[in-house]
């Protein structure tokens, strides 16, 4: 406990904030000579019990943010408490809040956190409701009970609920009701950052009318940004076709581990229309970010691709579909994901590629950003010399050891401009021939390659 001629001096420092969280007591009259400190935080988070004259004391602090931690909070010491004037109370430390309490809380015209709260009743979320707040913040709720949702819907303000497991419509109302020049619109709830790795990563569950909301209010706040929920790893056709409807640039679903049918189709309804140009290349917008034009679904937990939500991915009308973690993707699906019309397919876990099944309707490239290919056959190798996207870099062939290899060497050898295969280990004599007869093919020293007998069981040239 700090005597009062002791927090008398510490109240004379001159900077922004002073922590005192390690204080256990305090008397009214050491609460008082604290108060005059003249910056802009105090934080008093380690404190076992407050009577209400220190309290009283404590809510003349001049400055913006009030930390009082207390394990117990009575509706005599939270009354007090609610008289501060700065800008934000945060009373930490009480998992449960009782009615009395909140009713005494209900002056303070700032932003209160109550963010060690794990659960809330609905008789305590009635009188918050009726609170002078001007924002509530319950970030320690993992879940929200249907009737403490119900009575908080009466606050007109917004709430913040940052660790909510189970994001229902109630609740994302609340979250959207926050006036624009509040301190938490601009910086908390729809920060970019909130929005992208904080507010949504905690979700697991998301119902389809709050998913409808959230799409709304992000496409007002977010313009061209990415917005999405990393936290769900499932994801149904109503709760997907609601998420598409964000206007902005990226739809970001990284932790969805499986999809349907169904689901890729809904998924695919984002930014289906474009934006009226025939043709990205021809939009007046696409070099400052058009929304449409350089739309964006990240997938990244997705690690295997059926034939059929291949083909549905395959037809998004938008510029990039990442697909960074899928490694099984069958030759059935191959061809069907390979007709995205987008300048980016991001799949760098893919070690095979298989063209067996090409799309039906134009002409394949490989795409920008093209994937890993650790092993080639024979239509393949065609098919990449053929392309005037390929920029001949084969970084993760190692071996050239399949029966067909001279002949993929050969097709290899006619591509126009550098062939690459700078870290190739194992290659037979008839196929390091194939390639030397083209001239401007970079392979590791000759000495350095493992020379093997012909794959396909041919004699070995001297």
């Amino acid at each position: 406990m700090a005597s009062c001629t002791s927090a008398g001096a510490l109240a004379k420092f001159k900077g922004r904030s002073l922590n005192l969280n390690g204080l256990a007591f305090v008397d009214p009259e050491t609460a008082q000579a604290l108060a005059a400190f003249s910056g802009e935080r105090l934080l008093l988070v380690g404190l076992k019990t407050l009577d209400p004259a220190a309290a009283g004391a404590l809510a003349k602090f001049k400055g913006q943010h009030l930390y009082v931690g207390l394990a117990s909070l009575s509706p005599a010491a939270a009354g007090p408490l609610a008289n501060f004037k700065g800008r934000f109370l945060s009373l930490s430390g009480h998992e449960t809040l009782d009615a009395g309490i909140a009713t005494a809380l209900a002056p303070f015209q700032g932003e209160l956190f109550l963010n060690d709260l794990t659960a809330l009743d609905a008789a305590a979320a009635r009188e918050l409701a009726a609170a002078n707040a001007s924002f509530l913040h319950l970030n320690g709720l993992t879940t929200l009970t249907p009737d403490a949702a119900e009575a908080l819907a009466g606050f007109p303000r917004g709430v913040c609920f940052r660790n909510l497991k189970h994001l229902t419509a109630a609740a994302a109302r609340l979250q959207v009701q926050a006036p624009q020049d509040n301190y938490s619109f601009n910086y908390g709830l729809n920060s970019k950052l909130s929005f992208n790795s904080g507010l949504n990563s905690s979700v697991s569950v998301l119902d389809p009318e709050a998913a409808r909301v959230m799409a709304k209010y992000a496409s007002q706040v977010l313009g061209n940004n990415s917005f999405g929920y990393g936290g769900l790893t499932t994801l149904s056709p109503d709760v997907a076709r609601e998420l598409a409807k964000f206007s902005g640039g990226s739809l970001d679903l990284n932790g969805v581990t499986v999809i349907d049918a169904d689901t890729a189709r809904a998924l695919v309804g984002f930014h289906k229309d474009g934006c009226g140009a025939p043709d990205r290349r021809q939009c007046a917008r696409a070099s400052q970010q058009c929304p449409h034009c350089n739309a964006s679904i990240s997938l990244e937990g997705l690690t295997t691709l059926s034939a059929e939500v291949a083909a549905i991915l395959g037809q998004f009308k938008g510029d990039t579909l990442r697909l960074g973690n899928t490694r099984n993707v069958p030759a059935a699906a191959m061809g069907p994901i390979l007709a995205f019309e987008g300048s980016m397919l991001d799949m760098p876990s893919v070690t095979t590629v298989d063209f067996n099944t090409r799309p039906p309707t134009r002409a394949w490239q490989p795409p920008q950003d093209m994937p890993s290919i650790t092993s080639l056959d024979l239509d393949t190798a065609t098919t990449l010399v053929a392309s005037a996207r390929w920029d001949g870099q084969l970084p993760d062939i190692t071996a050239l050891d399949s029966p067909d290899s001279v002949a993929i060497a050969q097709a290899l050898a006619k591509r126009k401009g550098r062939l690459a295969l700078p870290n190739l280990e194992k290659i037979s004599p008839k196929t390091l021939t194939a390639l030397l007869k083209k001239k401007d093919v970079q392979l590791p020293l000759i000495e350095t390659l493992k020379l093997i007998p012909e794959p396909d069981g041919s004699p070995t040239e001297d």
